[in-house]
Order: structure tokens, then sequence, then C-alpha cells
């Protein structure tokens, strides 16, 4: 990189740059006794214009560009008002005023050229520190038609807007003009000139009325009037009126669409996109479909065209349907021209039905998505997918579906809703009653225990389970053998797992591998026995399937019950009822409650 480089990234030199004097600080070699050095280069003028080259710089180099002020404070010239980069700049022998006005840009759009000072430093001793200078017409110089007068150090030149001195002597033109603005209004202007010095309409003019708001002569009722140009049009093509302007007239062009609203057209029904679309000349039906695009659904034999239009005394409205296949197919006699308000309606194929997909997983000869025929069953749906295989532990077969997953989910969130408003009232009641030491340690632990599973069960996602005991034919157990199949459904069938688990409040909470000698005595045993806090009257076991198994379901006991591969042991924690908790807390049945569904949910 060359310091050219460097600063034409960083924008090039302001209209303050000192061009006499540029650093640049170079790190020394290692082992110098400075850092840095610093290298000063006089002149960046040639360097800048490129008639001399560019020094290259080097990794960590600092470049360092100076303003005038700091060398040659006496030594500017400055200009201020309306130019477009007003500021200092370097004074050299031979500026000129119409290079320093060059220099900040030119004038603005709203300068005014009959008045220019020059604020000019006195030779010392005088009176004054300074003395003005003042041009009465700068057309003429900023025009090369009459010479330039020199500058020199410190002037300050100073450029007026049009209304500093003269304001009434100015026009206005606004609205939908490439450069709406006020402008100095010149003897003879004209309404044309007007136009053409905003830089003519822009793509959205109105090309009909124009307005011209005028002041009314001194005394008169109203303060202005308005005049109106028929056709902008006609005045831009030399045919129309082009009116004289006078100082302070306001001049109006306005945006089509005030007076001619943009024309659309709609289309609702099996489309892509529906909806209104801009009504472009030689629009035809097909268009419009196109734009909008066409569904699978779509029902192309019978479309409909509706059209709504005003015939001088009354709305009138007219629908026919249309066959768009002849249309695709070339036809353009009936492919008709759209008109502004013309709607189309796209019906849906008759009895038509999305893609219903249903997806079954694990061991399956041939596991994946399958499409739903109408009323087909699990059975058949088994059967299509090759059946089960050998490996298939129907047991364990998990079968969701989304409507019970939102039923699960709805009941999920109303329960979160009752257990939190619980929680608050406890809260409120026990907080407004004085609580006892032990009492209040044990309130509030048990008050974030059920904060915690609240969390936990708000995070639990619902998994929409229909428990099925599943038959190798792909029926299952119960009054309806053939399970017709719905959209969104999942059936995952899992290998015969080696193992039970244990959990819950026992010594050694965890898997074991299954033994159909066994049973839950047998496998509490192993995992070292309940604990004090057990409530072994409220022992169950979770079948692989889904279902449960409790000592309330069976007359001599849970202890005695085989367990099958993949089953799991729940021993649930004794409520130890403290007379101040059983008394201030009736929630603590529910918070177990949810302690355990929050176990069943999660899986652990």
């Amino acid at each position: 990189m060359t310091l050219f480089d460097l600063i034409q990234h960083a924008g090039g030199p302001t209209n303050d740059t000192y061009m006499g004097r540029l650093e640049i600080s170079r790190l020394n070699p290692k082992g110098s006794e400075n850092t840095r050095r610093l290298i000063v280069l006089s002149d960046i003028q040639p360097i800048l214009e490129g008639t001399r080259p560019s020094p290259r710089l080097e990794p960590q180099d600092i470049v360092t560009v100076f303003s005038v002020k700091r060398f040659r404070p006496d030594q500017i010239a400055s200009i201020v008002g309306e130019v477009r980069n007003p500021g200092e700049v370097d004074f050299k022998e031979g500026l000129t005023l119409f290079d320093l006005i060059q220099h900040a840009g030119g004038p603005t759009n709203d300068t005014y050229m009959g008045r220019l000072e020059i604020s000019r430093l006195n030779p010392k001793g005088s009176e004054n520190t300074r003395r003005l200078i003042v041009l009465s017409d700068i057309q003429p110089i900023l025009e090369g038609t009459r010479p330039s007068p020199p500058l020199e150090p410190q002037d300050i030149v100073t450029l007026f807007n049009v209304n500093h001195f003269r304001p009434a002597q100015v026009v206005r033109i606004s609205g939908e003009v490439r450069n709406p603005g006020e402008v100095n209004f010149k003897e003879g202007m004209t309404l044309f000139d007007l136009v053409q010095f905003a830089g003519g309409p822009t793509n959205d003019t109105y090309m009909g009325r124009l307005e011209i708001s005028r002041l009314n002569p001194p005394g008169s009722l109203e303060a202005r009037s308005l005049l109106s140009i028929p056709r902008l049009a006609d005045l831009l093509a030399g045919k129309g009126p082009n009116p004289p302007l006078q100082p302070q007239d306001d001049v109006k062009i306005y945006n089509r669409a005030h007076f001619e609203p943009e024309a659309s057209v709609g289309i609702q029904g099996e489309v892509l996109n529906p909806g209104n679309f801009t009504l472009m000349k030689g629009m035809r039906l097909l268009d419009l479909v196109y734009a909008a695009g066409l569904k699978r659904s779509s029902y192309l034999k019978s479309v409909e065209l509706g059209r709504t239009w005003f015939d001088g005394t009354e709305m009138k409205h007219e629908r026919r349907n249309i066959d768009l296949e002849l249309v695709i197919k070339g036809d353009e006699s009936a492919n008709p021209l759209l008109q502004a308000r013309d709607y189309v309606v796209v019906r849906p194929i008759p009895d038509w039905k999305e893609d219903r997909t249903v997806t079954l997983r694990g061991e399956i000869v041939f596991p994946g998505t399958y499409r739903l025929d109408d009323n087909e069953t699990l059975a058949h749906l088994v059967e299509r997918a090759g059946g089960f295989t050998d490996a298939a532990y129907l047991p364990g077969a998990i079968f969701s579906r989304q409507a019970v997953k939102a039923s699960e989910e709805s009941r999920k969130q109303e329960l979160i809703r009752l257990q939190e408003s619980i929680i608050a009232a406890d809260l409120q009641q026990t907080q407004a009653s004085s609580v006892a030491g032990n009492d209040a340690s044990v309130l509030d632990s048990r008050m974030a225990t059920a904060k915690m599973l609240i969390e936990r069960l708000k995070s639990t996602p619902m998994l929409g389970r229909i428990v099925l005991q599943l038959h190798q034919d792909g029926t299952v157990e119960g009054s309806v053998r053939d399970l017709p199949m719905e959209d969104g459904d999942t059936l995952f069938v899992p290998s015969k797992p080696a193992q039970v688990a244990v959990l819950g409040e026992v010594y050694n909470p965890t898997a074991f591998m299954w033994d159909e000698d066994l049973d839950v005595g047998d496998y509490l045993a192993l995992a070292g026995g309940n604990t004090e806090q057990a409530n072994t009257d409220g022992i169950y076991v979770i079948k692989a399937n889904g279902s449960v198994i409790s000592a309330h379901s069976r007359f001599f006991g849970i202890e005695g019950y085989s367990l099958a591969p993949g089953d799991t042991v729940l021993v649930p924690q004794l409520l130890q009822e403290e007379s101040f908790v059983s008394q201030a807390l009736p929630w603590s049945t529910l918070m177990y409650n949810m302690a355990v569904a929050a176990k069943v949910l999660l899986g652990f």
C-alpha cells in the first residue's frame, strides 16, 4: 500500500488540509535506541496529483495530515454560507474568488447571486482590524464573463441565501419534480422555465392539472389566488399556456396517484400468492394467474372472473367462468384482457385432499414415511412396510398421534396455570400469618420444590402417546383391532431391551439386566431396598408400552409381579405430614403427584 492509497481510502484531503507537511511515524528495527523514527514530507500536492511517485508504507506506519491552521494560520482563506463545502483552504499566490468558490464545491441551489461579501484584514495601524468588500452580482464571475477578483491571506468570503436580502424575489416549486425548492425570480421567468429549472417531471408526475398559488394585491379580501393550468403535458410540449411568473408564486406539481389511483386486479383461492396486483397495460387473465402462482390443488376447468364497473348511472356486476386449461394451451380467445377492479377466484379441485403421511421407525422391514391412502389402518400400513423384523419388541412399541399431543399440551398448560395460582394463593396466605421457625423452613423448601417441578413440567415435551398392545400382524388388542391411521401418526418399534429399571426411593436407583425368574421384590432388593422415605403402598410398574400396574390393581400386591424387558419400577416418596404443613399446605399432595408425573414424562 502506498501513501496515496491510504489517503484515498480515508476519503481524501479536506478543504483544510495543509499540503506543505505530512509526517509518517515508522517502527525502527529491533535493537534500535528509539522505538520509532519520524519521516517528514514537505510537499504532498504532487503525490496527490499523481505527478510524483507515492512512497510505500510499512506495517504499523502512522500517517498524520495537518490542518492549514497548524503551520500557516495567517496563510488561509475561508468561505462560509451558501456553498456546498464551506471551510478553509491553504492560501496560495494567485488564488481568486472563483477558485475559492469552486474549491468549496460551488454555489447551492439557494445561493443569492446579488450579493457577496469579502472580509479582509486592514494594514497594521488601521483604526479597524477588517474592512468589508461587497460584490453586487457574482453571476458573471461564476460564468467566466467577468474577471474574478484576487484574494488575500485570511480573507473570509460569505455567500448568502436567496431569502437573506430579497425574500420576496423568489418563486417556489413543490411536488413531483426532480429538484423542488426555491429559486431566484428573474424578470420574464415563465412557468415552463421554473419546471425546467427544477429538473423537469419525475416518473410519477401527473401530466394533467397543475396549480399556481399567487399573492393578491394589497387590500384584497383573500391573500392568494389559485391559477390552474389544465395540462402539464401540453406545457412541456410547447402547446399549452405558459404564463409568466410573479415573485412569491408557488407552483404545485401533483403525483399521478392524486388523480389517478393505481389500477389493480385481485386473485383469491387456490393460488400461492393471493391478493391484489398492479394492472399493467395489456395484462390478461393468464398473466395474473402466473403472477399469483398455481397450486397442485388448483381447479383449472372453471376459474371465475368477476368484473365491476360504473355505467354512468349505477354500478354493474358481471361474473363468468373460464376454462383455464384452454388458456394455458394457447387459446387467446379464452384469455380476456383484464380491467381495473377485476377479480379472479381459483377454486380447489373437488374432494381434494392434501398429502397425509405417517412415519414408521425402528424394527420395521422398510421403515420410513408413508403416504396414507383413504381409510388406511395400522395393520395395512405395517403390511405395506414389510412387517416387523425378527428383533422387534412389540410390547415396547410407541404409537403417537398429533391430536393426542395437542390435547396433552393443553392439559399440561392448564395444570401449570392451576399450580401457579395455588402456589401464589398459598404464598399470600402464609405471608399474612406468622410462621414458626421449623415450619417456615419446611414451607420454603416445599415452595421451592413446587416451583422447580412446575418449571420441569413446562419444559417436558408431550409425546401424544397412545398405549397399544400390538400384535404381530399390526392389529391391536381391544375393541378396535384395526386402528385407523391419521395424518402425522408415528409408530416406533424398538428392539428387545435387556434391562429393567428401578427408580425413586431406593438406595441404588439404576437399571438391571432382565431375568425372567425375578419379580418386583427381587429387583427392589437388588437396588438396596426401600429407603425410610419410601411409600411402599404406592409402588407401581410402568410397562414398556406405557401402561401402569399399581399395587392397588393387584390382589396380592405388587412385589410378586413378574417384570418384562423394558419395564420400570417406581417407588414414590412418602410425604411427611408436619402439623403446620398438613394444615397450611393443601397443595402438598398435588405437588407429590406432579413429581411422579414429571418422573414418568422425563423417564427418570
